[in-house]
Formats: C-alpha cells, structure tokens, sequence
C-alpha cells in the first residue's frame, strides 16, 4: 500500500487517548463511521484521537514521533480490544492509508480496515479560540456530582435531560429539574457574560470524569454567533464538544421554595443511613417512605406487604410555629438518598412550609450553594 501515514508512539499513550474518547463512540448508529475512531498524525500536534455520537465529540491528542503526516478511521471496539493486550510500554508502529491501518507492537502485527478520514464528521475544538470562562476542576467537578443525578430521562421531554448552565457577573448556576425534584448548584467569585448552556446530563458526567482524571483548568467557550448550537471544554489535552438541548428550560427560582415554617437539622450520615435501610421495604411502594417529626423525634417508616414493616427514631432539632404539632409527609426514599449522598459531612436542614409543598434540602452553613428540592408525596 502506498503510506499516507507514519509514526510512533507509546502504547500507554494511545490505550489513554482511546480511552478518553471512547464515551463518544455510538454503540448503535446508522452511521457505521460513528462507530469508529478518527486517528490523525501530525508533526506539529503528535497524534490526535476523536470520537463523536454526533451529540457530544471528544479530541484528545500524544506525543508521537511523526515521520509522515496522514489519518486512518478504524473500528474503535476492534482497535481498542487489541490496543488492550499490548504491553503499555512497548511502542506502537501506525502506517496507513485511506483504506488500511497496519499497527505493528513487538512482534505482534494487526490489520484495520479503515474509512477514508474525509467521512468523519468535524468536530470543531478549541484550537484558535478565546475561552469565555475559566472553571476549577474541583468546582466543576462538585457541581456534577450535586447535579446531574436530578436530571431526567423521560424522553417526551428532552429539555430536561440536560443541565441548565446559566452564567452571569455573579458566575455560574447548575440546575438539574425532572418534574419532581430539583438540584441546584452556584459556584460564585467570578465574572462571567450572561449566557445560558444546555447540556445534556450524560455529556456532562464524562466532563466531570475528565475534570477528575486530568486536574487542570476547565475552559468554557461559548458558542459563536451564527454558528450552530454548541458548547466547547477544554481540560487539559483533552477537547469535549457538546451540542446543546433545544428548548424552554423550567423557571427553577420560582420552584425553589422559600419562606419555610418548618425546619428540622439532623446529621447528614444518620438521616442517609435511616432512608437507605427504609428503601429496602420501599420497593414495592413505589419507594414511598412515611416521615414523621413530633417533638424532637423524626420517626421514618416503610411497609411492604410482601417482605414487612421497617421504623426508625432520629433526634431532630425541629423548629415550628406550631410548637404541638406532629408533622407528616412523604417522600421518594431514593430522591432522598441521592440528595443525601450529594451532601458534605455535617448536618442537613429540611425546610417545609404547608403540606403539599416542596421540601427543600440544604447542607447546615454552605448559604445558598447547594439545595435540592423533593415533591412530597401522598401517604396513608
């Protein structure tokens, strides 16, 4: 064959490029080049690896040694089992073509078919651009966590399978909303233009994930105007572009209640250890647990006819202005045990205000960082 490409690089290096992009990879697509991994050399940038779904597209690029400049589209699942049996610190050999890329390790020597490189869509990364906003990983990274869980599934309404990124001179607000909860996150201390992301919840998760792995700063591009609907990251040598969810994402400020005239403080690890031991006898109540707060006592209950009955007493600090009452409610035990996981070491505050109202979630002393808001549901 007559080799358009040619280069060397590190095998540890290209198992970690594969895998960094491989959550854009479509497993089931109409599209067969969707299912392959665009492998490019260059003497300048080394190697660069891209995968996309067409919804979200990940760059990342190597150092290589580059004797001829070219790109091979090759079968990820096929490339990336046999990329795993090679030995990290061999150096892998790529020589290819339009329709073949031969990877030589040792004495081992494979054969991919490949898709011409001009087929693959363009994913346009942050290369000659300006970032807009300049994020910690840490922050970026907590606010996934405290999120992206809340976001919905239902598919007969998309918008709510993302993440509202509203940015402002105050910084930036994450909301999460699936028609029964609500998870918000702010990361304050900078000035941002007001701009609003939509990003879809899984894109998201594999943001945060690369946030964790790499470490470095994250940079935010907005899209440009007249161009289509995207949003760029930068962490690092990694580059995700993400398309946004069209759509009227919901006020969540005027879901967020306010005003309580309830509010009850118990420790975080308690109420989260109570709710997953009520879970177990929740499941066939559409996981529906039973809260009762009297005094200074939180009672938590579950029943289910097939396996039996749980209950159990948590002190409470529980403010009222009703001082005789005995408050009940109930509430989704896996929501809670979500909101919960979500929350640092400390106490939590519950507020509520009359039945029928959203509970609202907050750690005890972290301000308005972080709440998250649960339905109450009917009990008997």
């Amino acid at each position: 064959m007559e080799v358009l490409m040619k280069c060397e690089i590190q095998v540890a290096a290209m198992q970690r490029a594969v895998a960094t992009v491989s959550p854009a990879v479509a497993r089931r697509s109409t599209l067969p080049v969707l299912s392959n991994v665009l492998i490019r050399a260059d003497k300048t940038t080394g190697i660069t690896v891209q995968a996309t779904d067409l919804e979200i597209g990940l760059s990342t690029w190597e150092v290589a040694t580059v004797e001829s400049e070219g790109a091979a589209c090759v079968p990820y699942q096929t490339f990336n089992d046999w990329l795993k049996e090679m030995d990290k610190a061999d150096v892998l050999t790529l020589a290819g073509d339009e329709d073949s890329l031969q990877a030589v390790c040792g004495k081992f020597t494979a054969d991919f078919r490949s898709i011409p490189a001009d087929e693959f869509p363009l994913i346009s990364g942050s290369h000659n651009k300006i970032a807009a906003i300049e994020l910690d990983p840490a922050d970026l990274i907590k606010l996934v966590g405290r999120v992206v869980f809340a976001a919905s599934t239902d598919e007969s309404r998309p918008v709510l399978k993302g993440i509202c990124l509203d940015f402002d001179a105050a910084g930036l607000t994450g909301v999460a909303v699936d028609g029964f909860r609500l998870s918000k996150m702010s990361i304050n201390g900078f000035d941002a233009p007001a701009q609003r992301l939509i990003i879809p919840a899984d894109t998201m998760s594999v943001l945060g994930k690369i946030a964790a792995r790499i470490g470095d700063t994250v940079l935010v591009y907005f899209p440009e105007p007249g161009a289509p609907a995207q949003a760029t990251f930068n962490i690092g040598n990694v580059d995700l572009v993400s398309h946004q969810l069209q759509g009227s994402f919901p006020d969540y400020n005027n879901i967020i209640p306010t005003s309580p005239t309830k509010l009850m403080t118990l420790p975080v690890d308690r109420l989260a250890h109570a709710v997953r031991a009520a879970l177990v006898f929740a499941r066939d109540s559409a996981n529906i647990i039973k809260i009762s707060i009297s005094g200074e006592t939180m009672s938590i209950k579950a029943a289910s006819a097939e396996t039996g009955d749980f209950e159990a007493d948590l002190p409470v600090a529980f403010t009222t202005d009703e001082p005789d009452l005995i408050f009940s409610f109930g509430l989704n035990a896996v929501f809670m045990s979500q909101a919960l996981a979500a929350m640092p070491p400390g106490q939590v505050i519950i507020e509520a205000k009359e039945p029928g109202y959203p509970f609202l979630f907050r750690p005890e002393g972290d301000g308005e960082e972080f709440v998250h808001v649960i339905m109450p549901m009917h009990v008997n």
